[in-house]
């Protein structure tokens, strides 16, 4: 049947690059049966939007000519055609910027990663066979548990031995699905987890029998996995004869708990293998399961298995498994159960306090609390060690975590204040008090300095303060102008005439005080020293400023409750101000 490629490829910018296009027109070009002068006309009538205002701005008879279609896309390019750095840069950040979402397979995930990097690549952006591993492993999303497993999968630091070791753990396994690989159902709820299920059964007496396989290739990725996933936790294998572990489990273990008594043994174990391996060490492991510190008595063998909790020890612990829920009973207490990668259940027994007692399988229980019948040298040591615990934490956030354990007793909360105070470690780590931000006085005397400011109160009213820099002493005047000639008015009225001429006059850079009235009259006949602030910076003059708020508070409330006219209000309000004391303590 013949197909017809009349129809050229449509230009949708959402969904494809200018560049994409161009190229599908070039290959549409070498398949469509229409004649060169056709083709320019039959593709600018698949374009929309903007792409086809660019291309309608090129006549028709233009079009419909053999050079047309080269006039149409020179057209195009100007509008379209982005410059290669610009391309550069587009492809370095769809590559730098790509990340594996919830939603993406593993597979989707490393052939995107793949077509992202080879786009790069294209304007000579090529990375090292090591950074490229670790930025495929780091941006695939993984837990720190999961990296780990794929680093000890991969068998060097090279790209495509990550790419096979993502793929081997994370996508498509050939034994089944998988918690990782299923998107229909979970793994505990796998139809096809029991026929991976190995049935072994006692041959002897002397052989303990384990429901694992040991892998004797010359790469056991998956029993190195397997280790990986369960460090610190324990396999919950009912079908084990008796607990045991491998050496490599055991040495992650005591790097982390410290010395762990041990003895010399020699059991045999049968693993689901067949082969039949002795154990060298048996050892009795300090753990913590729960809420509960115990000890485990296990054999160590060589060989890559984690410590599998025989049918025996997990009688003792009174152990109820609830697959419903993916939890267990144990030691009457609920236990949260995690997964390995193959399906097993494990549990946390990693040890998070020094104290233990000297017993196979015994319950302790260590509780903070505290009573109103415990004496206040009892309160005072529990409060104390709380304190040490947390880290010497301030009295603030301690007491707040004990009013969320309800306990808000006054004497409780005194005797933690004091602790808190008189903790030497407290005492001698504590950041000293910041010292206020403060600029350097700009006088030492009364009369030494003297700031101005005009404040506004309505409509061409304003008010001069006038106040000395050392004693806070302020008059002023009402202003109906904004005139340098009547501020140097007001000025003399308010001030000179009554304390004489200060020696430095302080202002901003309004027109009203930086002019030649200002200059020729106040500073060359009275002998006065002028000085401005920074353009736009009031806070340059904050003493004032501030001065300013409180008088002009001060006025409008008199000026409401009395009705008074506003000369009236202001001599009222410099009254009262300059009467109260001020931050040292005396009135001006």
């Amino acid at each position: 049947m013949a197909t017809s490629f009349k129809n050229p490829p449509t230009f949708d910018p959402r969904s494809m690059t200018y560049e994409t296009w161009k190229n599908e027109i070039s290959v549409w070009q070498l398949v469509h049966d229409l004649k060169v002068d056709k083709q320019a006309l039959a593709v600018s009538l698949t374009l929309t939007g903007n792409a086809r205002e660019v291309a309608m701005d090129v006549p028709a008879a233009d079009l419909a000519k053999e050079d047309g279609m080269a006039k149409l896309i020179t057209q195009l390019d100007k509008a379209f055609l982005r410059d290669d750095k610009d391309k550069a840069y587009e492809a370095y950040k769809n590559f730098d910027t790509f990340v594996k979402t919830e939603n993406l397979s593993m597979s989707d995930y490393i052939i995107e990663f793949d077509k992202r990097y080879s786009k790069s690549k294209k304007y000579d952006m090529t990375l090292p066979e090591a950074v490229l591993a670790f930025k495929l492993l780091d941006n695939a999303g993984l837990s720190s548990r999961d990296k780990q497993l794929a680093l000890t999968a991969s068998s060097d630091v090279k790209y495509t031995s990550m790419k096979s070791a993502l793929q081997r753990i994370f996508g498509e396994r050939m034994s089944g699905p998988s918690r990782l690989l299923s998107v229909f159902h979970w793994a505990k709820d796998c139809p096809d987890k029991v026929n991976s299920v190995n049935f072994v059964e006692s041959e002897s007496e002397i052989v303990e029998n384990c429901n694992i396989t040991l892998f004797t290739k010359e790469q056991p990725p998956v029993s190195e996995i397997f280790v990986l996933e369960s460090a610190c936790s324990a396999i919950i294998d009912t079908a084990c004869t008796r607990t045991v572990c491998g050496e490599n489990w055991f040495k992650q273990l005591l790097e982390r708990t410290g010395d762990i008594t041990t003895v010399t043994s020699s059991r045999a174990f049968k693993f689901g293998d067949g082969k039949v391996v002795n154990s060298f060490m048996r050892a009795t492991i300090p753990a913590q399961i729960g809420s509960t510190n115990c000890k485990i008595e296990t054999e160590i063998v060589k060989a890559d298995i984690p410590l599998l909790l025989s049918k025996a020890s997990l009688k003792k612990a009174g152990t109820v498994l609830d697959l419903k829920n993916d939890r267990a009973i144990m030691f009457n207490k609920p236990v949260e159960l995690e997964f390995t990668s193959s399906g097993h259940y494990c549990v946390n027994i990693v040890k998070t306090k020094p104290e233990i007692q000297n017993v196979n399988v015994n319950i302790e229980e260590n509780v903070l609390n505290i009573t109103d019948d415990m004496s206040t040298a009892e309160k005072r040591k529990t409060l104390v060690k709380v304190h040490k615990q947390f880290g010497h934490a301030t009295f603030n956030r301690l007491t707040k975590l004990l009013n969320k354990a309800g306990m808000t007793n006054a004497d409780t909360i005194d005797i933690l204040r004091s602790v808190c105070e008189n903790c030497d470690i407290c005492m001698t780590n504590k950041r000293p008090s910041s010292k206020p931000v403060v600029g350097l006085p700009l006088a030492t005397e009364f009369n030494e300095t003297v700031a101005v400011d005009l404040h506004e109160l309505e409509h061409n009213v304003w008010y001069l303060h006038i106040i000395d820099e050392f004693t806070r002493f302020s008059a002023g005047s009402i202003m109906k102008t904004k005139k340098g000639s009547e501020f140097v008015k007001k000025f003399l009225e308010s001030w000179i005439s009554i304390h004489g001429s200060p020696r430095r006059l302080y202002s901003d850079n309004g027109g009203e005080f930086n002019n030649d009235e200002v200059r020729d009259i106040v500073a060359e006949n009275f002998n006065i020293e002028v000085k401005t602030t920074a353009a736009y910076s009031p806070w340059s003059n904050g003493l004032l400023e501030r001065h300013n708020q409180t008088l002009t508070d001060t006025l409008l409330k008199l000026k409401a409750d009395n009705n008074c006219d506003w000369d009236i209000a202001l001599s009222w309000a410099l009254m009262a101000k300059n009467a109260l004391d001020n931050e040292h303590g005396y009135s001006p």
